[in-house]
């Protein structure tokens, strides 16, 4: 038998080591789980959907609040979220508050490095085997949070474990790992994922058109300036940084920006933000000299490109077809619109970003619109 706590150490006394196999059935076993809880939540845990996920979900698995991880009542949430990876790091989490019966979770990497936000929906009678989009799961973890808010999170969420664990189970299951991290670790939480959990905690669900543009809008401008420098570095190969199209750099990811909006975002007037979001970016290239022409003619060059790259971006996304040979042909126009070279070494370059920034784009939106 491989131990949840540790490796299994010789001379336990049989009474320990029934403690251990107790534990370690519970929290394999969802109808053990089940056993745990009073009526009449068992009843309605039990009259539960049996899924994997919800049927009438819409949004990202787990990361929407209309498409909640069905779990067994709430030990069911603490070991689902204890199982959860992302890549090699364990979560960290507490439950900020419910909304309709769902529960939020705010979870970050024992690292650091990654910050979510997860939706659960308790009154069922299982555990979902799915795991949220770049999440995968282990089985028989220790915990590596609590169903209730903590004060102070991540900090103090070792300690909470182990009083919210002994309290419940008769003994500490926190990870000692977590207190080790903790100890190392000076966590900082991203200014947008900040954001989103005041507005969460404060009741404030409302989507404000305002929040998606400034977010774009940055990342926008956050994208085509990690573009320019990426290509500045490919001067052992031929290219002179004069030869660099900020412009069309510009051009090209803002429609990739507004690409997104009309294929991720839930706001009805979709128009008015990618207009907004277009006006800023092309404004503030012109007053930083990225853009060296009137507004009006700058809006006529990023029109008229944008109608070439989105039939790009529509041809290299498209399900059906060569693909391959659709990222080749945008990876030269990019090339040579950027560039002024016809290179295939540009080119798999910039067509490689387009996944990249559609994924970190479409995460944005996701992140901004999902409560």
């Amino acid at each position: 038998m491989v131990w949840p706590f540790s490796k299994k150490t010789s001379g336990l006394s049989p009474e320990v080591e029934r403690i251990f196999e107790k534990i370690s059935y519970l929290l394999e076993n969802d109808a053990e789980q089940l056993a745990l809880y009073p009526e009449p939540l068992r009843a309605r845990l039990l009259a539960g959907t049996n899924v994997d996920c919800i049927s009438a979900g819409v949004g990202p698995f787990g990361q929407s609040i209309k498409n909640p991880i069905p779990v067994n009542g709430p030990i069911g949430e603490m070991v689902y979220l204890s199982s959860l990876r992302f890549g090699e790091q364990r979560l960290l989490f507490h439950r900020v508050r419910s909304i309709n019966e769902i529960d939020i979770y705010e979870c970050v990497t024992m690292d650091g490095a990654s910050w979510d936000i997860l939706f659960l929906d308790m009154y069922h009678p299982r555990k979902s085997k799915l795991s949220p989009r770049d999440y995968s799961m282990v089985s028989n973890p220790l915990f590596g949070g609590v169903n209730r808010e903590v004060s102070g999170f991540p900090e103090l969420i070792y300690e909470a474990i182990a009083a919210h664990t002994k309290s419940q189970f008769g003994m500490s299951l926190a990870d000692p790992r977590i207190r080790q991290s903790i100890e190392k670790i000076n966590f900082q939480k991203p200014r947008r994922h900040a954001t989103r959990i005041a507005r969460i905690v404060s009741g404030n669900f409302e989507i404000r058109p305002d929040d998606l543009i400034e977010e774009l809008t940055n990342e926008a401008i956050g994208c085509q300036t990690s573009i320019y420098d990426r290509l500045s570095k490919f001067a052992e190969v031929g290219l002179n940084r004069e030869d660099i199209r900020m412009p069309e750099i510009v051009y090209f990811v803002l429609s990739l920006t507004v690409h997104s909006i009309f294929q991720f975002s839930q706001i009805s007037a979709k128009s008015d933000i990618a207009d907004k979001i277009s006006l800023n970016v092309l404004k503030m290239n012109i007053e930083s000299n990225g853009i060296r022409s009137p507004l009006s003619e700058a809006v006529a060059a990023y029109q008229g490109r944008f109608r070439v790259y989105r039939a790009a971006i529509l041809q290299m996304t498209k399900e059906h077809g060569d693909l391959r040979d659709a990222q080749f042909q945008f990876g030269l126009l990019l090339s040579q619109n950027l560039t002024g070279k016809n290179s295939p070494v540009f080119g798999a370059f910039l067509s490689s970003a387009v996944g990249v920034i559609l994924a970190e784009l479409n995460e944005i939106i996701v992140e901004v619109e999902s409560v």
